[in-house]
């Protein structure tokens, strides 16, 4: 889904789904006697009941220090206050030295049975900022870098590379690219991580994994091809020419132009490359556009044979999806907390399996990581899925759209053949309460091709939009979810339990027609709308601002057919004028109408520019009126 398009239904009340997953993170400053500066990262994975109280959490923490000398770190908390009482200590290595700068790394699990750590996430969901991180030292075991966790934001990206001159090699790399930002907006620390790099290696190129693959630098770059970050060199690929480990580069945005591209990057990732260079080639061997990810988190409590304990999992699905809306390629982690004597031990295998068969899907442990990652009793396992690779794009299409025919095989030291299901979220047909456009609250007729919000309960299994899709086509399916309007499939923007964002058909009959929602287990009971062809509605955000005479710009929807026309579900490829021009009033005057055009690179969505008449300084109502219908009131400052 394009940046403009995420903007405008997340002001229009839209993008709304439940969470299961919080990020943090903070520039942590030293101490006094103490010199440097970092980054701290903490993710939150976890499930609640079906009262909504907080079950076992799983977390990780990254970080990343830089230090004129050598820092011995041995340990990392989080304490309520700055120099407050601990609420959580994290497991990690007992000595970390960094001698200049280095990564911070740890993580763990706990379960309602620590009430100070899941009131303190639920408090810093609420937006609390009394909560510090707190790196220990050996110089300064009470604390020598500190900081107030905020809400962090997260990028999720991936590059499909392609040779560079005569290499031949292509590949598939995931990076994530996580900020925080002060109290003015602008980024105040920032990380970039590989999560993984794939690369495969043409016979004819006379390469191996064990001959002139390592080190591996894997680089990004702007527009102009000028390096931007480097990631380093990860550890050397194993026989299948893959990086299963993860770099982690911290961004010192002290510098203004290293931070500058750090919010590029985040606004247009498609204007930056990743590019993967070994000894042998120092320019890259493969390099491609980068592109952002959908996102699917899900908690599940896995049972196993009778007499076992549940263990709790969290899954996480990033991925890109192709034309239609399937998922094509992405990276699947899932976090447990094996905290029981039957599945105690390393983990040896974890794999996908057919529900009913057992037949087996995918393995959940990358190459070289067959103990997974373990911290305590916890556990964190990831594998990526490349575009190559048709049996994990199967598994990850029925992880998306039939989760509940997936289930787990995990094999340890004390159980090799311990096998869970996934049982499934609460389920059942999807109840449609609401329909309205999707630009404004108020409920009214829908135009054809316009924006329309469904909100109900049980709509879809997971949330996610279209933030991996780069088609031009709306898909059809999203997440198993379909939505009928007068019997006709609608395009799919956006889809979650609780609300779906899709488009009104062209080809729909005037009039009153039916709606319906299937979640991909049963179909919904219909609801009626009204259809025309005509129904302006206005989004709220970007509010304008303008003096009289000036030229505002609108964005709108319900405006119907343009020259030439738009097929349903395309985003239009340029701007082309509306058939029917609406007419506009600002504070209840007259305005010109100068264009109404369709808006490039989205579907249903109209610009709409308006000159302002001669009104009063302030805030002034606009409307639009088209066939007789008027939109709702969006609000103008007039200077």
């Amino acid at each position: 889904m394009s940046r403009i398009m995420t903007i405008l239904l997340a002001a229009a009340g839209g993008l709304t789904g439940q969470t299961i997953s919080q990020e943090y993170q903070t520039p942590i400053a030293p101490v006094a006697g103490v010199e440097g500066t970092g980054v701290f990262y903490l993710q939150a994975s976890y499930s609640r009941d079906a009262r909504g109280v907080l079950q076992s959490v799983v977390y990780g923490v990254y970080g990343y220090l830089w230090t004129p000398g050598q820092a011995v770190v041995t340990g990392l908390e989080i304490r309520k206050g700055e120099a407050g009482p601990v609420i959580l200590r994290v497991p990690t290595a007992p000595r970390t030295v960094i001698r200049g700068e280095g990564l911070l790394e740890g993580g763990g699990a706990f379960a309602t049975g620590n009430p100070a750590a899941t009131t303190a996430l639920e408090e810093m969901a609420a937006g609390s900022r009394e909560y510090y991180a707190n790196v220990l030292t050996e110089d300064k075991p009470d604390g020598a870098f500190r900081g107030p966790l905020g809400r962090a934001q997260i990028k999720y990206l991936t590059g499909f590379t392609a040779p560079v001159a005569e290499s031949g090699a292509d590949g598939y790399h995931v990076l994530y690219a996580t900020v925080s930002r002060d109290e003015a907006g602008a980024v105040d620390s920032a990380l970039i991580q590989s999560q993984a790099s794939y690369v495969n290696l043409p016979a004819a190129l006379g390469l191996s994994p064990a001959r002139g693959l390592s080190p591996w630098r894997l680089r990004v770059r702007d527009a102009d091809g000028t390096l931007r970050f480097d990631l380093g060199s990860p550890t050397a690929p194993g026989a299948s020419g893959s990086i299963p480990s993860t770099p982690l580069l911290g961004i010192d945005v002290r510098d203004a132009a290293r931070r500058l591209h750090v919010e590029r990057l985040l606004a247009n990732p498609a204007a930056y490359t990743v590019e993967a260079a070994t000894t042998t080639h120092l320019d890259g061997l493969t390099r491609g556009a980068l592109r952002s990810m959908d996102r699917i988190l899900f908690a599940r409590r896995a049972s196993g044979p009778a007499g076992d304990p549940v263990v709790p999992l969290v899954f996480e699905l990033d991925f890109t999806r192709a034309e239609d809306g399937s998922p094509n390629a992405g990276m699947i982690f899932v976090l447990g907390d094996f905290a029981t004597a039957a599945v105690s031990g390393a983990v040896r295998s974890l794999s996908l399996r057919d529900h009913r068969s057992g037949d087996p899907l995918f393995s959940l442990l990358a190459p070289g990581r067959e103990t997974g990652f373990q911290v305590g009793r916890w556990m964190l396992v990831a594998n990526a899925i490349t575009p190559w690779d048709a049996a994990g794009r199967e598994a990850l299409d029925r992880l998306v759209n039939y989760p509940d025919t997936v289930r787990v095989a995990a094999g340890t030291v004390d159980r090799p053949d311990f096998v869970s299901s996934l049982a499934a979220a609460p389920t059942g047909p999807p109840v449609i309460r609401a329909i309205r456009s999707a630009a404004s609250a108020r409920g009214a007729d829908l135009a054809h091709g316009s924006l329309v919000t469904i909100e109900g309960d049980r709509l879809a299994k997971f949330t996610s939009g279209l933030d991996g899709w780069a088609g031009m086509n709306l898909p059809m399916s999203l997440n198993g979810a379909i939505v009928e309007i007068g019997g006709l499939r609608a395009p799919l923007l956006f889809v979650s339990p609780n609300q779906i964002n899709a488009q009104v058909p062209f080809e729909v009959p005037i009039g009153g027609r039916l709606v319906a929602v299937h979640n991909g287990e049963a179909p919904s009971e219909a609801a009626q709308v009204r259809i025309a062809a005509l129904a302006p509605s206005l989004f709220p955000e970007p509010r304008p601002t303008a003096a009289a005479g000036e030229i505002v710009d609108l964005f709108a929807t319900g405006l119907g057919q343009t020259n030439p026309p738009q097929a349903t579900g395309r985003l239009a490829d340029a701007s082309h004028f509306v058939l029917a021009t609406p007419t506009a009033t600002v504070g209840g005057v007259s305005a010109e109408v100068v264009e109404a055009v369709s808006l490039p690179g989205v579907a249903g969505v109209y610009l709409v520019r308006v000159r302002v008449p001669a009104v009063a300084a302030g805030d002034q109502p606009v409307v639009l009126r088209a066939a007789g219908a008027s939109s709702n009131v969006l609000m103008l400052t007039v200077r």
